[in-house]
């Protein structure tokens, strides 16, 4: 494999195998090659690699950050790097994407080669095209490959003769051009409310009418009456990615037809005329398919069936590692979600958490896994992999089971789960068929780890970044999984006055997440429980009520996680209103013993799965610790402990509409999480509001629906400048949303009056923003307008500074 000279030692470099097989006849082609393209980074297949000679070598080592020899060769003596062809298309992308004409020369089987790629730096962002962004289109003015920005030009402003241009990173804008290339390729279908789809996705099929669409769902009524209680609320990206691939399967190619032969009916005695013709298509759309790709059949959600998820020694979870993430990238180079088969390779990534030694250089022993991991990964995933040692623990598939039987027994079914730090996912692979019907939220910091888990549950919405970018309050009605354990601070503005370590700090952002009944089950540190300064646990304790909690055995993680830690299980439940006394378990206690431990613990030993006792750690302290007891099974341990779990869930209480009342029906579905909690929206024309993890329909009047619709559009309009202020855009932008602004408050106050009006405020009082709105008028002691707020015409919000 390929690796940097910043992180191989001498040792490393003599051990590492790299042919050149370069011979006279293979120089002469590749001088000749380089002379029609001298300023292009030329790979040339030699020995087993796509090799780069000379200065060319020297840019390639710089971007993919890989090793750089100088070697003889046929050349003479020479810098010579490279990579092995299974990754040309990872690695010549990333070449190209930093400004470089790329020319990959394969070999053929006489010795001699032939073009397997030539990428033009122009053509990796052409000047002039045209992208969507917030809701505008912006033409490619200019690219600068070494700042990594691109310069945008404003269409809808340039239309208006104002000629306003920005900067966005080339990573961001890349990704949107090849957004557009898609849709430009595939054309999404037009849909609306009350049309009828059929809509293909990688399990199943869904027929039914569209009966809401929203910023990042699609609810399909699938009964034959239409209720909107009988449906199927999936994915707007899947949605849409379904309609296209039904669009070109049921589009009907043109066809043709060829008369081949004529029997007449009196000169071969028959009572008719016989015609033989043969009906051809003239469509290249379904000739051009692929038949292997057309095959084959991918995966929906993966199920766990394995209970030995994960185990193994070090070296079989780094070859397994290895497997998956090679599988993955095959699947992104493709463009594909995976096959069973795939699914069940990618499962196998237990991450990197107890393997530090395939990231020792001085390891010997490890010395071959190191270089192939160095060469497989890029600077930043190696990066990532890296950091990742001391936190990278995987939940095994008991303990899982045991969080899922507690919760199911407290009486949740289904409904909006979110797993905030998810890994691959084993969470959601781990779902019981009584919960199927739920939506799943997944969020990940690692992008390999992230990316794997998207290919397993392509059905799920996963966000590929650090829960602090992600914010739903009172969305979802569960939240598991096992959360990072450290004493490093999470850097969440909304959190960071708290000062709480990470596994904290979970635990208070996802009970603002859950609604007032939702459950929070999640695995943690002991410390969680047992830290002498109770401040973390004051703050939970607030907010939600202890349903329990579970101490595990030491060894709960060693055979998949390779780890001896004393972690816990805790439920919590969200309170509607915060508590006013403090329970016992925000304290810790003592045991006969004289452990100090939480005072859970103490009022409850039976859930402590183990015996308490102390070990010496490598700093030379006594610990605490659970040792596990013997001839017992941790699978029944849980089974026994989750039945002392005390809690009850209730579903979100919506009132049923009567069938036999059409005109009084009320529409109630899944909230859109991009809805701000206890506000209006409007969805096709009609007023929503959504109240915790369901959105209601209003049944208004026509004049009553369009001031709401005028307050729902001022505050969007709002929101959006505030966010420029706190994101210092160029006053240019500024100046055009205040314009927007004051256009639309004039033809809402002109149709509808002041928003401080009485009967505005007896429509919209309900809607968390309304006093945001009324803020924009300065009324005097008569309640009549005496002017605009500042905001209509200056900056009122200073830049936030990182």
């Amino acid at each position: 494999m390929i690796q940097s000279d910043r992180y191989l030692s001498d040792k490393e470099r003599r051990a590492i195998d790299f042919p050149l097989e370069l011979n006279a006849a293979s120089a002469a082609e590749y001088t000749a090659l380089k002379a029609q393209h001298p300023d292009t980074l030329v790979g040339f297949e030699a020995g087993g690699n796509f090799m780069f000679y000379g200065e060319d070598a020297a840019k390639v080592a710089k971007v993919l950050n890989s090793a750089l020899f100088t070697r003889e060769t046929a050349l003479g003596e020479v810098q010579v790097t490279g990579f092995p062809p299974s990754l040309w298309a990872r690695k010549s992308k990333e070449l190209w994407s930093a400004g470089n004409d790329v020319y990959l020369a394969g070999l053929n089987e006489d010795g001699t080669h032939h073009q397997t790629k030539h990428l033009h730096k122009e053509d990796y962002l052409p000047i002039g095209s045209i992208i969507n962004m917030d809701g505008r289109k912006f033409r490619i003015d200019g690219v600068d490959f070494d700042k990594g920005k691109v310069s945008l030009q404003d269409m809808a402003l340039a239309e208006m003769r104002m000629p306003i241009f920005r900067e966005e990173p080339l990573v961001l804008v890349r990704e949107l051009y090849e957004q557009e290339q898609e849709v430009m390729e595939h054309p999404l279908p037009d849909y609306k409310v009350g049309d009828n789809v059929i809509v293909d996705l990688p399990t199943r099929t869904i027929e039914g009418k569209i009966g809401y669409v929203g910023e990042t769902d699609v609810r399909i009524d699938t009964s034959a009456q239409g209720q909107s209680w009988d449906n199927e609320v999936i994915n707007k990206q899947q949605f849409e990615d379904g309609l296209r691939q039904n669009e070109q399967v049921t589009t009907q190619p043109d066809s043709t037809v060829k008369t081949v032969a004529i029997y007449p009916a009196e000169e071969n005695r028959m009572p008719y005329d016989i015609v033989i013709q043969t009906i051809g298509s003239k469509s290249p759309t379904l000739d051009a398919v692929e038949p292997e790709r057309s095959t084959l059949e991918l995966a929906g959600n993966f199920h766990i069936t394995d209970d030995d998820l994960g185990v193994g020694g070090p070296k079989q979870k780094f070859a397994r590692n290895i497997e998956a993430i090679r599988t993955l990238f095959q699947l992104e180079q493709e463009h594909r979600g995976a096959t069973a088969e795939e699914q069940e390779v990618l499962s196998q990534y237990v991450g990197w958490g107890g393997l530090p030694d395939a990231f020792d250089p001085d390891k010997s022993n490890w010395s071959k896994e190191y270089a192939e991991l160095k060469g497989l990964l890029s600077e930043d995933e190696y990066a990532a992999a890296r950091g990742s040692v001391l936190n990278a623990h995987y939940t095994s598939p008991t303990v899982i089971r045991g969080i899922y039987d507690a919760v199911e027994r407290m009486g949740f079914q289904s409904g909006n789960i979110l797993e905030p730090s998810m890994g691959v996912g084993n969470f959601f692979g781990m779902l019981p068929t009584s919960m199927a019907d739920s939506r799943l939220y997944g969020v990940e910091l690692d992008s390999i780890t992230g990316r794997i888990a998207k290919k397993l549950y392509p059905q799920a919405d996963i966000t590929v970044a650090g829960f602090e970018t992600t914010d739903r309050r009172d969305f979802y009605d569960l939240a598991v999984g096992n959360v990072p354990f450290g004493q490093y601070r999470v850097n969440d503005k909304a959190y960071n006055k708290l000062g709480f370590s990470i596994h904290n700090y979970f635990f208070a952002k996802a009970i603002d997440q859950v609604r007032p009944g939702g459950i929070v089950a999640f695995v943690t540190s002991r410390y969680t429980m047992d830290s002498k300064d109770s401040t973390a646990r004051k703050h939970m304790a607030e907010r939600a009520d202890l349903l329990g909690a579970i101490r595990l055995p030491n060894n709960a993680f060693r055979a998949n996680a390779g780890t001896d830690v004393v972690s816990d299980i805790i439920f919590l439940q969200k309170r509607d209103r915060p508590a006013d006394i403090e329970p016992a378990w925000v304290q810790l206690g003592k045991t006969e013993d004289g452990f100090a431990i939480n005072q859970y613990f103490v009022d409850h030993p039976e859930m402590v799965l183990g015996v308490l006792s102390t070990e010496s750690t490598q700093y030379g302290r006594e610990e605490l610790t659970v040792a596990p007891l013997e001839g017992i099974s941790l699978a029944d341990q849980l089974a026994e402990a989750v039945q002392h779990i005390e809690g009850q869930y209730a579903e979100v209480e919506v009132e049923t509409p009567d069938i036999a009342d059409v005109e009084n029906e009320k529409h109630i579905f899944p909230a859109d999480p991009e809805v701000k909690n206890f506000s209006y929206t409007v969805v096709d024309g009609e007023v929503f509001y959504r109240e915790n993890s369901v959105m209601t329909q209003v049944e208004l009047s026509d004049t009553a629906k369009g001031r709401v619709t005028g307050m729902v559009e001022l505050r969007q309009i709002v929101n959006d400048l505030i966010d420029q202020q706190l994101n210092d855009y160029p006053d240019e932008d500024i100046k055009a949303t205040q314009e927007h602004l004051n256009a639309a408050y004039d033809a809402f106050t002109a149709k509808y009056g002041l928003l401080n009006d009485r009967k505005n405020g007896r429509l919209f009082e309900q809607d968390s923003s309304y006093y945001l709105l009324c803020s924009l008028e300065n009324l005097d002691e008569q309640g009549q307008l005496k002017s605009k707020a500042a905001m209509f015409t200056k900056r009122t919000i200073r830049p936030e500074r990182t």
